[in-house]
């Protein structure tokens, strides 16, 4: 998390660079982030730990991030998440944890258009979701 007195690039320009790269549609990079040995899905996830509200610029990085990664392969990344929650059922990633971090942040668009993105799909083009930043 940048701090307040961080520099401009590390507060916003970074953040956005690393998520465009992290979210294009590019199998080798969605194959990357969802390799279980690797974990690395879990610092983007580490943000629903924050104590809410969550900073609207890095929470719509992170949403647009896990979006796409779903969006790219669905059951790759529904397999990364059970055998993470299979290897680790005690990790502030696994389901029980995850649930209360999402729901206290729901709050937050990002947040919010996350959990419908991934529970129900794209929302159509009149809902408020459809023109954010995911």
């Amino acid at each position: 998390m940048p701090a307040d007195d961080d520099t401009h690039n590390r507060q916003f320009k970074y953040p956005f660079v690393a998520s465009e790269v992290l979210a294009s549609d590019v199998p080798s990079v969605r194959d990357a982030l969802l390799a279980p040995e690797r974990a690395l899905v879990q610092p983007l996830l580490a943000l629903l730990s924050q104590p809410p509200p969550l900073p609207t610029v890095l929470a719509g990085y992170c949403s647009k991030v896990i979006v796409a990664l779903y969006k790219g392969n669905s059951e790759q990344f529904l397999a990364y998440f059970a055998a993470l929650w299979e290897a680790e059922p005690s990790s502030p990633f696994a389901l029980p944890s995850l649930i209360p971090a999402i729901m206290q942040h729901l709050g937050s668009d990002s947040v919010l258009c996350m959990l419908v993105a991934l529970c129900a799909g794209e929302p159509p083009s009149s809902e408020p979701c459809a023109g954010s930043a995911l």
